[in-house]
């Protein structure tokens, strides 16, 4: 810098080192840029120190990353390794627990435990596990035998349903004799009974062929009994009034109640009607099956009256 006073060039700062006179205002100025280039080279310092703690924060913050990453990783790959150990160890379970319960029913059978060994084959016949199917159908084969014997019709019916559909054995035959028992004996009905039988060849000749060809004899020719039967029918007349006297039994499964009777009068058998009247032979209080009940009738007399007729119209 120059002096403006002296002319002594080269000068630095605010005064004169040769005659003592203020230096020019472009000194401060120089200065004050010296400063501002200072600050600048301050900021761009600190701004590279900033720049560095970010980038070195950034590379911790990946580094963390990748560390979760590889750790989620072995986590699931732990988990995969033990669910198929867990899985291969469930299925051996599986397949020994199966071999055991097969194992139970063929020793049942060996023991003709019929209907045990079915109850342990079920589900391994729908699995179709080894010969359990096999097994299976010879254990209710046998057990429906056995309830025939028992004279257990409609647990026999039940057993050998499946037998006879896949035609094993005589199981079909089996089959059709339980179920005509069991419509005669707890159905009460022979048309029935005798259909189902009709359907048996007189030459069968294969289990229990003696029993069930003589069965099939008996009944031949039997017919049903109607549900609600008349017994002990009979009238008289009394003055001017005609009395009906009667029983009902109930020859249906079921229990029967409001039982309505109507008696018909005629002035010949079958001839004309000369009258007509009804009664509850059973009323709210139901009549069990195979019991009987007494009911009588009053009607006025109509001359003429020479028959009468009772019929049921209707029950619950």
């Amino acid at each position: 810098m120059k002096c403006p006073s002296c002319d002594t060039d080269g000068l630095t700062g605010i005064y004169c080192s040769n005659c003592g006179a203020k230096l020019t205002e472009d000194g401060e100025e120089v200065i004050n840029h010296k400063k501002e280039l200072q600050v600048t080279k301050d900021g761009l310092e600190s701004n590279l120190i900033n720049h560095n703690h970010l980038q070195q924060n950034k590379d911790n913050l990946s580094r963390k990353k990748i560390f979760l990453i590889i750790g989620i990783l072995i986590a699931v790959a732990i988990i995969i390794v033990y669910y198929n150990k867990a899985e291969s160890n469930g299925v051996q379970k599986a397949k020994e627990n199966k071999e055991a319960q097969y194992q139970k029913g063929v020793q049942l059978i060996q023991e003709g435990k019929w209907k045990e060994a079915g109850t342990a084959l079920y589900f391994l016949q729908q699995e179709n596990y080894s010969d359990s199917k096999t097994l299976y159908d010879e254990a209710n084969y046998q057990n429906g035998i056995e309830l025939l014997k028992e004279g257990k019709w409609e647990e026999a019916t039940l057993k050998l349903s499946s037998l006879s559909i896949n035609n094993y054995k005589d199981g079909k035959v089996l089959y059709k004799y339980a179920t005509a028992r069991d419509y005669a004996t707890s159905r009460n009905s022979y048309n029935m009974a005798n259909y189902t039988m009709n359907e048996i060849p007189n030459s069968y000749s294969g289990i229990m062929s003696e029993e069930i060809l003589k069965y099939k004899n008996e009944i031949k020719g039997k017919e049903d009994a109607p549900l609600i039967e008349f017994v002990d029918c009979n009238w008289h007349r009394d003055g001017n009034y005609v009395y009906y006297n009667g029983k009902v039994k109930n020859n249906s499964a079921k229990s029967v109640s409001f039982v309505k009777v109507e008696v018909v009068y005629y002035d010949r058998e079958n001839g004309n009607v000369l009258d007509s009247d009804y009664t509850y032979a059973v009323d709210s209080n139901p009549l069990q099956p195979g019991l009987v009940k007494s009911f009588n009738l009053m009607t006025p007399y109509t001359p003429g009256m020479k028959w009468a007729r009772c019929r049921v119209t209707d029950y619950k």
